[in-house]
């Protein structure tokens, strides 16, 4: 029952709760630091290898 309670808690509650406040915050932090990862390496990618 803890882990059914604590699995559901966790999965409808928490995930709803935790969701909207948790993913703006880790996804502006994660976004940032994935965004301009994948956008400079793109980039770099497709600007080297076009102008070479």
């Amino acid at each position: 029952v803890e882990a059914s309670a604590t699995a559901k808690e966790t999965t409808s509650p928490p995930e709803a709760s935790a969701t909207p406040p948790a993913q703006p915050q880790n996804s502006a932090q994660v976004i940032p630091q994935d965004e301009p990862a994948p956008s400079k390496a793109a980039e770099g990618v497709v600007e080297g290898p076009s102008d070479a």
